[in-house]
């Protein structure tokens, strides 16, 4: 018989169905408009960035196709997180917070497998996420819970520990677009997105 390359026998086999856990850390943040009504009675416009930090944790699972070197491949995750923002105004009392408390995403990738073993990859899909938004001041409390659909896309390596288990290291960028809220003041909008960084391990099936 013909022995195999060892180029062949270097090569990691991405192909096939995966599934996962990962754990994240990001920061979420809004550029905030909105009316408000000073303390000499005058009123102004706010155009402020607000924005914090925060961790998630879910389950992720996908199907890849291999041809040499390049990989495509489909996937899904959901994930539970604790990521706000809070803003507090002194002395008015006037709060107002935006907080992302579960997600669910869809997304394509593509990649090329670099030095026979781990693989490179960008992304792009469509993320939705629970948000709790919630204002309040002297003249009352306004508040919404919803899901918002955003735009997200990255990249990202795996690297193989073994033939069945790797793991990965992946950034993502979600746009949000604008959030309204009809508060005492007036119309509140929050132009929302997300910068999250996730470490994964992945178990082929």
């Amino acid at each position: 018989p013909i022995p195999r390359s060892s180029e062949a026998e270097a090569t990691h086999d991405f192909a096939g169905g995966y599934w996962g856990l990962q754990v994240g850390h990001g920061g979420l943040s809004s550029f905030t408009t909105g009316n408000r009504q000073e303390e000499n009675n005058q009123p102004s416009v706010l155009n402020a960035d607000f924005g914090d930090t925060g961790f998630t944790a879910g389950l992720l699972a996908g199907y890849n196709m291999q041809m040499g070197s390049f990989v495509l491949g489909g996937e899904v995750d959901a994930e539970f997180a604790r990521q706000e923002w809070n803003h507090e105004r002194s002395p008015s009392g006037r709060t107002f917070s935006i907080e992302k408390v579960a997600s669910g995403s869809a997304s394509v990738r593509a990649g090329v497998v670099l030095n026979d073993a781990a693989l490179a990859y960008a992304r792009v899909g469509v993320t939705g996420s629970y948000f709790d938004i919630e204002f309040n001041n002297s003249g009352g409390t306004a508040s919404s819970e919803d899901w918002r659909a955003g735009l997200r896309y990255g990249g990202g390596l795996e690297v193989p520990v073994n033939k069945d288990v790797a793991l990965r290291f992946d950034y993502t960028f979600t746009d949000y677009g604008t959030f309204s809220l009809l508060t005492q003041p007036g119309l509140e909008t929050y132009d929302t997105r997300e910068s999250l960084f996730r470490l994964g391990a992945i178990l082929k099936l």
